[in-house]
């Protein structure tokens, strides 16, 4: 039951995959994160047009001081900059080994874990996002 479980996590918003259904559109009760992601999952209509990617958004700036200023023992790696769904998200990225890796939306506030974890998975909220999103670029990277 558990692989079954972690398999289906996995697969849930893969490409072309029928799981992944378009709620009603006229529901615009996204009261969750995950229903906000659900809500999207198969929606391919604008997926990529961020306007502005070229500023770090201030409290993203402050995590990059803040990961800077600790060096060598911050457990980020790098932080990656996607558009989805006409919005621009961060991914932060952490050392090995079963710790999730974390989006934040431009005030720094976690989403969720689209990846990461014991299953590589995620916490399995935001399956839809590394399949869908669009990698900008890289905004900061441990030296």
């Amino acid at each position: 039951m558990a692989v079954f479980s972690v398999f289906f996590i996995l697969s849930a918003c893969e490409p072309n995959n029928s799981s992944c259904v378009d709620p009603d559109p006229t529901d615009n009760g996204a009261d969750t994160i995950q229903n906000y992601f659900d809500s999207i999952c198969n929606d391919t209509s604008s997926f990529y047009n961020c306007t502005d990617t070229s500023n770090i958004p201030f409290a993203i700036n402050n995590l990059i001081n803040y990961l800077d200023a600790k060096g060598d023992t911050a457990s980020t790696l790098f932080i990656d900059q996607y558009c989805y769904h006409d919005t621009i998200f961060y991914l932060s990225y952490t050392e090995c080994c079963d710790r999730y890796n974390y989006l934040l939306n431009v005030n720094g506030d976690t989403l969720c874990s689209p990846s990461g974890g014991f299953t590589g998975g995620g916490d399995g909220s935001c399956p839809c996002f590394l399949y869908k999103a669009k990698k900008i670029r890289t905004v900061w990277e441990k030296r």
